[in-house]
């Protein structure tokens, strides 16, 4: 008896193991392969009811793999995410810390050529917060994204709740 090897996506199947009515399939992630029960026996008095069955069956089998898959795809984009958020966090503070600094040279200079009229602590407070505010709410925004991409997922993946939460 051969064992031809049919090979469609990730997915293995052969021909020995399928005539032995072992059928099993490998998710592509390194997982040891899950079963994939066999589809029943149709019966000689059931012409067409065992085989819609069988059908029926074989795409329950179907949908379950893809979500499996679906739901490792996004574990996977969501941590990589979640450490390029970090790396966002880092731009954004960087980018406020050349605002700021900006802004501060700026005021100093200003202090420094006009003798009478000097810009108060306060008032370059205000001066910097205006400057900065996009800056700063970039700031806050990238640490959300930290704070939201480091919650963990959770485990009911297929709610459509899910994407709201």
């Amino acid at each position: 008896m051969s064992t031809t090897t049919r090979r469609r996506g990730k997915q293995q199947r052969s021909s020995a193991a399928d005539a032995a009515g072992t059928n099993t399939s490998t998710s592509g992630d390194g997982a040891p392969p899950t079963p994939v029960p066999p589809p029943p026996a149709s019966t000689a008095g059931g012409a067409g009811g065992a085989d819609a069955d069988a059908q029926v069956q074989q795409a329950i089998a179907r949908v379950a793999m893809a979500s499996i898959r679906t739901r490792d795809l996004h574990d996977m984009w969501r941590s990589t995410l979640h450490k390029m958020s970090y790396l966002v966090a880092l731009l954004a503070l960087h980018q406020l810390n050349g605002t700021v600094g900006q802004c501060v040279r700026d005021a100093k200079g200003v202090n420094d050529a006009a003798a009478q009229s000097s810009i108060s602590g306060m008032e370059m407070i205000g001066l910097v917060l205006v400057d900065a505010l996009p800056a700063i709410l970039g700031v806050v925004v990238s640490g959300l994204l930290v704070k939201f991409l480091s919650l963990p997922a959770p485990a009911d993946f297929g709610s459509p709740w899910y994407y709201v939460g």
